[in-house]
């Protein structure tokens, strides 16, 4: 009998360790699987910070593209009148200098520079509106030319747009009055314009010639 209770307490001993062992052995394998869950979750979260960041590199990359792009543009628009203190003495200017390269007579031509309208889209009998301190102006330059002819109006018109500094389009042209020694020509050309300041041009008085 005590031979087998020997055993049975050298087996107890073994079982234990044994039972032991095991929950060790659970222990290190159920731990092992929820650190490696836990890399595996933080490796997949670096990699979505990762791609955010690229992302938003990315992002910041065409935003530069396009800042620089819309730079160009500005400085483009600003070149050709459109943005700008605007320089209504250097259309008048220009309007005589075209003039006088076509080798016309002075005393046949009048001219006058407006003041500038608000640009508002309105219906066609609205009436003019006054400047505000922001938004987009119009500045009308009427001209008349006296004993002239149609091909004259017309070299006019070309070479002024060839030289000319600022965005405008022809608003209206009225040939009248044929006679032997010509036609007179009412035209208006309207130029826009968006002031930097409207300080600095607050109240232009009318340019006019003859």
């Amino acid at each position: 009998m005590n031979n087998w209770k020997t055993i049975a307490l050298l087996a107890r001993r073994s079982l234990i360790t044994l039972a032991l062992s095991i929950l060790c052995a659970f222990g290190i394998f159920f731990g092992t699987v929820f650190f490696k869950d836990r890399m595996a979750a933080q490796r997949l979260q670096a990699q979505q910070l990762e791609s955010a960041q690229r992302a938003s590199l990315e992002q910041k990359d065409i935003d530069l593209k396009n800042l620089q792009a819309e730079t160009g543009r500005f400085s483009e628009l600003r070149q050709q009148g459109l943005l700008g203190n605007p320089d209504r003495a250097a259309w008048v200017e220009q309007l005589l200098a075209s003039y006088q390269a076509l080798g016309l007579s002075m005393r046949d031509l009048a001219y006058t520079m407006h003041p500038p309208q608000a640009l508002l889209v309105s219906g066609p009998d609205a009436a003019p509106a006054a400047p505000t301190d922001q938004g987009a102006r119009t500045y009308d330059l009427d001209f008349t030319m006296t004993n002239t002819h149609e091909e004259d109006v017309l070299a006019l018109l070309g070479h002024f747009r060839s030289h000319v500094k600022g965005l405008y389009r022809v608003q209206a042209c009225l040939l009248s009055g044929p006679k032997e020694t010509g036609l007179t020509a009412r035209c208006t050309l309207r130029f826009f314009n968006m002031p930097e300041s409207a300080n600095k041009d607050a109240q232009p008085t009318p340019i006019a010639g003859a």
